[in-house]
């Protein structure tokens, strides 16, 4: 079972769910500790209430890693007590994030957020962020790859997986491509989306 997953943040406004027969959405919720997505309540809400598979991310800028968590968490606290809960992802890419190149930097925003949540959350990146984080990672958090073979618009339809996963043995997302909108397969059915939700 492959799940069709697109993510969104205040770029794509108030967003329709189904705009590109997508399964589901990863919505992007905060960026450092003063950042809030206006349009991320009106994306959550439909995934809520359509059922439908959802994720809920944090932008990583490089601050202290616990109060960038504190801060995500203190923002989305809601979406965690709906039935449909979001799994919960750590955006970890090196524009804007002086912290790059530091796992022990993701792995404290994710202790935080499971410490404040009782949930692991995933982790969002590339090849070079698989290398710094999976030493600290691999054995806990879910990887959703972000990996763009071209950039031609191949609908659904991306070539085999070309990429290396480091210490991680599972892939469970890959966005391939950013044509026309961002676009990932999750390896994944709706029950075990939300095992990952719930874990």
């Amino acid at each position: 079972m492959v799940l069709k997953i697109v993510d969104v943040s205040s770029y794509q406004g108030d967003y329709k769910l189904g705009s590109y027969g997508e399964d589901g959405v990863i919505v992007k919720a905060t960026q450092g500790t003063n950042y809030v997505n206006p349009n991320c309540d009106f994306v959550a809400e439909q995934a809520i209430s359509q059922n439908k598979p959802w994720g809920i991310s944090h932008y990583a800028t490089g601050a202290d890693a616990s109060a960038e968590a504190t801060y995500f968490v203190s923002n989305i606290q809601g979406y965690l007590e709906v039935a449909n809960k979001p799994i919960l992802w750590l955006t970890w890419v090196s524009n804007e994030n002086p912290a790059w190149g530091s796992g022990a930097w993701a792995q404290t925003f994710i202790n935080k957020v499971k410490e404040l949540t009782g949930h692991q959350a995933g982790i969002y990146t590339g090849t070079d962020g698989v290398n710094q984080t999976g030493p600290y990672l691999s054995t806990e958090s879910a990887l959703w790859f972000a990996g763009y073979p071209t950039s031609a618009d191949v609908g659904w339809n991306p070539e085999p997986f070309p990429y290396a996963i480091g210490n991680w043995k599972v892939l469970t997302g890959w966005q391939f491509s950013a044509t026309p909108i961002a676009k990932s397969l999750f390896y994944l059915d709706q029950n075990q989306w939300d095992q990952i939700a719930d874990h």
